[in-house]
């Protein structure tokens, strides 16, 4: 996939006076690639092989942020890490960044499914119980959420139904039309509020600021095939935010459902679902990451194709992730 060839190249841009250096280590045999520390130091580019993990060695002083690929991420405050998910019309990427209590910063776009699996890839999301994850929000509780929404738009209500099909597991898998036991987590939108998602206009998840915002936004690149990008932030495992951006700008967007009374239309050619895409980054919001290629009917898929419409409801895999991250929820 494209978006993730692009993602073999990392680049750290470094505020002036930062002093760096940096080990590259793969999965198989470790090599290192290194710079030498300087007084003005602005830009590392390393082309890493998948899986790989970059540490930059010295303290992280100032704004310092790091691309790789399409995702980008400002380095988080010390004790904590952020994941940028990326969803374009070509693939997705996704970037994490951790910067140690010591000071030092760990990038990596490692992605290994959560527990031991000798799953052959499949078609069905009914039996393919692959699934990814990266952290969660404490069990049973709710993940309150608030949108930006400045215009009002219809789109608007594929985000709150996104988090609504992810959070119930809505599933097309069972003729009840959801997953049982349901997981022990919920997330629901409580207010709008004037202040967007912590996600600047080239793309960048910013700095966490407590509050879990969702909304559309438009973007600075005009000719980027960006559709959306969540980003999560953690302290150790535990998720403390997480927001979502969808794309307002530059998007032939459709919907797959509507709100009630609104009449439904067929997919145009090269448009894309915006409530398939809101449930893809639900999951991600819930602490889910994107499954390996081949396992392209989960919602969790690598790739999202135009007018495909398998990730609004949620496959075994994706279910299965929840019920890792949070158990099923209590008998009534």
């Amino acid at each position: 996939m494209s978006a993730r060839r692009e993602s073999q190249r990392l680049t750290a841009a470094i505020g002036t006076g930062l002093c760096l250096a940096a080990t590259l280590s793969a999965t198989a045999r470790p090599a290192e690639a290194r710079t030498p520390c300087a007084q003005e130091a602005r830009r590392l580019r390393l082309s890493t092989p998948p899986r790989a993990k970059v540490k930059l060695e010295c303290e992280a002083r100032g704004r310092l942020s790091a691309a790789y690929g399409v995702a980008r991420a400002r380095i988080p405050a010390k004790g904590l890490s952020v994941t940028a998910y990326v969803t374009t019309t070509g693939g997705t990427a996704q970037l994490t960044l951790s910067h140690r209590a010591d000071g030092r910063v760990i990038a990596s776009d490692a992605t290994a499914p959560s527990e031991p699996s000798r799953r052959r890839a499949t078609d069905d999301a009914c039996t393919d119980a692959t699934y990814v994850s990266r952290g969660s929000w404490p069990k049973g509780s709710t993940v309150h959420l608030q949108q930006y929404a400045p215009n009002s738009t219809a789109l608007d209500w594929s985000l709150p139904e996104g988090i609504r099909r992810a959070s119930h597991a809505v599933t097309d898998c069972d003729k009840r039309g959801v997953f049982s036991p349901p997981p022990n987590i919920r997330a629901s939108i409580d207010s709008r509020t004037p202040k967007p998602p912590g996600i600047d206009a080239g793309g960048t998840c910013g700095d966490s600021d407590g509050v879990n915002t969702v909304g559309f936004l438009n973007f600075a690149d005009p000719a980027s095939r960006l559709l959306a990008i969540t980003c999560v932030w953690r302290r150790g495992t535990h998720i403390v935010e997480a927001d979502i951006a969808m794309r307002a700008d530059g998007v032939a967007w459709w919907m797959s459902e509507t709100p009630p009374g609104t009449p439904k239309t067929p997919c145009p050619p090269s448009h894309y679902d915006a409530v398939s895409v809101a449930t893809h980054e639900s999951l991600h919001l819930l602490g889910l990451a994107h499954v390996p290629s081949g396992h392209d009917s989960l919602s969790l898929a690598p790739v999202l194709p135009a007018c495909n419409t398998d990730p609004s409801t949620l496959g075994l895999g994706d279910y299965r992730g929840l019920i890792h991250l949070y158990g099923p929820a209590p008998t009534p």
